[in-house]
């Protein structure tokens, strides 16, 4: 697990199972359309008019075209990012809590200490949400 991990919450063995035939099934899915989409008209084995591999080409064109825009898209969002936050959004860890955020949550002292020199913690809390334990 990654160091800078914030909050882990452990799932079971059930939703751990479907989560992974539900991706399995639907990468072989993808697989299938590809192949079917692309590869198949594409190869030898599939008679195609010089109409309709233009038109098979051209969806290829503009799924790479889409590709590519996102890709874009997406490194000028993280510049802005960068530019407009800067390094305040960088994994550092706190090194003070306020002292209203202590007493609105109702934190206890001793609670507190350990929050601050825990690497990995469990929080538990009561049925009002306050916290009760840190393991």
């Amino acid at each position: 697990m990654n160091e800078k991990t914030l909050i882990f919450t452990e799932r079971g063995l059930l939703p751990n199972v479907i989560d992974s035939a539900l991706t399995v099934i639907a990468w072989l899915g993808f697989g299938y359309l590809i192949y079917q989409g692309v590869i198949l008209p594409l190869s030898d084995q599939f008679a195609v008019t010089s109409e309709e591999f233009a038109i098979s080409f051209g969806m290829i064109l503009i799924f790479l075209a889409a590709a590519i825009l996102n890709c874009i898209l997406l490194i000028m969002w993280d510049m802005y990012n960068h530019l407009r936050f800067g390094n305040r959004y960088s994994y550092r860890p706190l090194h003070f809590i306020s002292r209203e955020l202590v007493e609105n949550m109702n934190i206890n002292p001793s609670i507190l200490t350990r929050l601050y020199k825990a690497q990995r913690i469990t929080i538990h809390h009561n049925h009002d949400g306050e916290i009760i334990a840190v393991d």
